[in-house]
């Protein structure tokens, strides 16, 4: 026996289940199918009267009757108690793993199973009469509704995966399957695959987290060269002349490698690739960058651009990685010119340039058109322009050379 209040639908299952069509019931007759008081059910006959589904008459002065009658208004119920007849005798339908539910043609619960009912956190009552609208998020209205565009076609459709609410809001991911059980009645399959969406989601997680590794120890290889160089150099040098000058060069470049070290650590932890932006004059960077990257026999041209706001750190590696770009394919003797922009800065040299089919692929990380080249140079250049916000583009230099054009950039008298 029900204990709760029931619906009008509830209160018309138990007619047709109980009674033949044609067959006069007295409310208290139906009042001993429900534990609510008789008024109650005498108020949901009378609303199934208002609504045409059922007819009524007096018979005493105090009493009256309540049918089904038979007619054509009936065929769609009667194919819907078939419907749910047919599935309840299912044993999918007492499964633990699968939820069913069965919905009527407009879209609204007229049967589910236990296993549904644990999914979306609702008892049986509160599921009966609830539209899958409000059972779904919006954003996947266009593919339930596309779903049963395709069981109305064909009576079956694609499975899909999608969102639904449970009853404290939270979401849970499904993989919903249905099919047409007649004109008026779909069922509905549905398995409960948010354990392995979660597993999904993570994995995507580690894999973004073994690509900034990957590219941290490819940007690390490769960054380090220009520093050894110094290195090398300078205690060349200091084993010839004995000068300690070059020992405290060696020093100050070896905390710059410990430096670069720990940044590209952060970024392949965190993915941020700048971190506290500060007043920055090319000059300086240049300096510093030019030392391990253009031989000697290399010129380098500078023209003052503004100082401007950037990771002084991360800059010299944009510009260790465009001179090596210079020297690696105009030669030792390559020239290199830097210089301001309107709203930024250029690097060009008088080297072969860049041939405008690689234009869009030069700054792919891995990408290299030399044999012993290994393509991380322009990438890590590129993520650290990006890293500021800036934009960056690559032409050709009034002699035929490379030009790269940095834009976009915060000049620090203009705050």
């Amino acid at each position: 026996m029900d204990s709760s209040v029931p619906s009008s639908s509830t209160v018309l299952d138990a007619l047709d289940h109980h009674w033949p069509a044609n067959t006069p019931v007295t409310a208290s007759e139906v009042t001993e199918e429900f534990d609510c008081p008789q008024r109650t059910i005498r108020r949901k006959l009378e609303s199934l009267v208002d609504d045409g589904v059922l007819n009524t008459k007096e018979v005493e002065a105090d009493s009256r009757v309540w049918w089904r009658p038979v007619e054509r208004g009936r065929e769609p119920r009667e194919a819907s108690c078939e419907g749910r007849a047919q599935v309840r005798s299912h044993p999918v339908f007492d499964s633990e793993m699968v939820g069913v539910i069965v919905w009527d043609a407009d879209g609204t619960v007229e049967d589910a199973n236990d296993a549904f009912l644990e999914m979306v956190g609702l008892d049986y009552d509160e599921a009966l009469g609830t539209s899958w609208r409000d059972l779904s998020p919006e954003e996947f209205y266009r593919a339930g509704e596309r779903h049963l565009r395709e069981v109305e076609e064909s009576g079956s459709g694609v499975p899909y995966e999608k969102q639904y609410y449970h009853a404290d809001s939270s979401r849970w991911w499904g993989l919903f399957e249905s099919r047409r059980l007649n004109e008026t009645t779909k069922v509905e399959f549905v398995i409960d695959i948010t354990e392995r969406r979660e597993y999904e989601r993570a994995l995507e997680r580690r894999n973004v987290q073994l690509e900034r590794l990957n590219k941290f120890t490819d940007a690390l290889s490769h960054d380090l060269r220009s520093p050894l160089s110094v290195v090398g150099g300078r205690l060349h040098l200091y084993r010839e002349t004995g000068d300690p000058e070059h020992l405290d060069a060696i020093g100050t470049t070896a905390e710059r490698m410990e430096q670069l070290v720990e940044d590209l650590l952060q970024v392949a932890r965190s993915g941020q690739v700048v971190k506290g932006p500060d007043s920055t004059l090319i000059g300086d960077v240049l300096e510093t960058a030019r030392e391990g990257s253009l031989p000697e026999s290399a010129t380098c041209e500078y023209e003052p651009v503004r100082p401007l706001i950037a990771d002084s750190d991360r800059l010299v590696q944009v510009f260790e990685n465009l001179l090596q770009n210079s020297v690696d394919h105009g030669g030792e003797g390559v020239t290199v010119r830097v210089g301001p922009l309107e709203n930024g800065f250029y690097v060009e040299d008088d080297g072969p340039g860049v041939p405008e089919a690689d234009h869009e692929r030069l700054f792919k990380h891995g990408y290299t058109t030399r044999e012993d080249g290994m393509g991380y140079g322009l990438s890590i250049v590129r993520s650290v322009v990006d890293g500021h916000g800036w934009d960056m583009l690559v032409t050709e230099a009034e002699d035929g050379g490379a030009r790269f054009e940095v834009t976009g950039v915060d000049f620090v008298n203009d705050r």
